[in-house]
C-alpha cells in the first residue's frame, strides 16, 4: 500500500471530493474509496484522513468480492468508508466466457427466433461459409405470447388472463434461472410487458423487462439487451448482495458503462449497465491514478447515459 499527499495531487482530491461531497463536508471526516476489479488484479484508491492511499492485490476470480473485502481491510485498517465506488468485470467476464444463467425468453408469437436472426449485419462480409455464435437463449426456452401492440401503442390483440396463466406454467416448467420479456412496441405501451413481469415476479427469479431497460424502438436491440441483462443478473445480484452485506462502507456505488456510477440496487436490477464498467482499463482504471473519477465527472456534467448492449 502506498500513501500520497493530497497537496501533491489537487486534481485527484477535487474529483474524489466532488464525487462524495454529499456524505460529509470535511475531508478528514470523509473516507472515499474507488475499486477496480479485473480478472488478474484488484486496484483500490482511497482518501483517508487527508491522504490518498493506493493498494493493489491479486483478484480472486472464483469469488471477486473476497479481493475487494481484503483490499479494503488493508486500506482502512479496521475503519469504515463513507462511499465505495466499484468498477467490476464480473458481468463482462460472465458474458465473454458464457458462464451465464439459464434464461427463458417471452416475446410475441412468431418472433421467438428474433434473437437468432438478428439483423443483416455480418462481421465477415465475404465469408462463403460464415458462422454465428450460439444465441444466449436456446430455442426450447423461447416462448411465444399471444399479444400484439401496434407502433402507436394501440392494442391489436389483448393479453388475457388465460395467457398469463399459461406463461406462468411455461416459466415454472422451464427451470430457468432468470426471465427476459420483450414484446413488440412496448416502448409505446408497456401494459402487456408489465402484466407478464408481475406474473413472473412471483417465481422469485430475476425478471428483465425490455421497456424498463431500453425503452427504444427496434425490437432486436431491445430484445437482445434484455436477454443480456437476464443472462448476467443472477451472478451480479449474488455478488453485489455479498458486497453490500460485508463491505465496511455506508454506501456502495457501481460504475456503469458510460463511466458514471449507479446505486447497487440499480446494478442488481440492470446489470447490463455494467458490461463495460471497466472495459477500457487503461483509460478509466482507478489503479492508474484517478482517471476513472475524472471520466465519471465528465460524463456526469455532460449528462451521458449509455447502457445499450446488442448481441450479434
Amino acid at each position: 500500500m502506498r500513501a500520497v499527499s493530497l497537496a501533491a495531487q489537487p486534481l485527484i482530491f477535487k474529483v474524489l471530493l466532488s464525487a462524495g461531497n454529499s456524505v460529509l463536508p470535511g475531508v478528514n471526516q470523509t473516507i472515499l474509496i474507488g475499486v477496480d476489479t479485473g480478472g488478474t488484479f484488484t486496484d483500490l484508491v482511497a482518501i483517508v484522513n487527508g491522504q490518498i492511499r493506493i493498494h493493489k492485490l491479486a483478484s480472486t476470480p472464483t469469488d471477486p468480492a473476497k479481493a475487494v473485502i481484503d483490499g479494503l481491510a488493508t486500506l482502512l485498517s479496521g475503519g469504515r468508508a463513507d462511499v465505495v465506488t466499484y468498477g467490476s468485470t464480473v458481468a463482462t467476464n460472465a458474458l465473454l466466457e458464457r458462464k451465464i444463467a439459464r434464461v427463458a425468453l417471452f416475446t410475441n408469437a412468431g418472433f421467438e427466433d428474433l434473437i437468432e436472426i438478428g439483423r443483416q449485419n455480418r462481421s465477415e462480409l465475404y465469408a462463403l461459409a460464415p458462422t454465428r455464435p450460439e444465441p444466449l437463449v436456446e430455442r426450447r426456452l423461447r416462448f411465444g405470447v399471444a399479444e400484439r401492440t401496434l407502433y402507436d401503442g394501440k392494442i391489436a390483440l389483448r393479453l388475457t388472463k388465460l395467457e398469463l396463466q399459461r406463461i406462468r406454467r411455461l416459466a415454472t416448467a422451464s427451470k430457468a434461472d432468470a426471465f427476459a420479456v420483450c414484446l413488440l412496441h412496448s416502448y409505446a405501451n408497456p401494459k402487456a410487458e408489465n402484466a407478464i413481469a408481475r406474473t413472473l415476479a412471483g417465481l422469485g427469479k430475476p425478471v428483465s423487462v425490455s421497456h424498463r431497460i431500453l425503452a427504444e424502438y427496434r425490437e432486436y436491440e431491445r430484445l437482445s439487451t434484455a436477454v443480456v441483462n437476464a443472462s448476467v443478473a443472477p451472478r451480479m445480484a449474488s455478488h453485489l448482495r455479498k458486497l453490500e452485506q460485508t463491505l465496511p462502507a455506508q454506501r456502495l456505488r457501481v460504475m456503469q458503462s458510460d463511466g458514471n456510477a449507479i446505486s447497487a440496487r440499480t446494478a442488481r436490477l440492470e446489470p447490463v449497465r455494467t458490461i463495460l464498467s471497466v472495459g477500457r482499463r487503461r483509460d478509466r482504471s482507478i489503479g492508474a491514478g484517478a482517471r476513472i473519477w475524472r471520466r465519471s465527472l465528465y460524463h456526469l456534467r455532460h449528462g451521458r447515459h449509455v447502457h445499450r448492449c446488442v448481441v450479434v
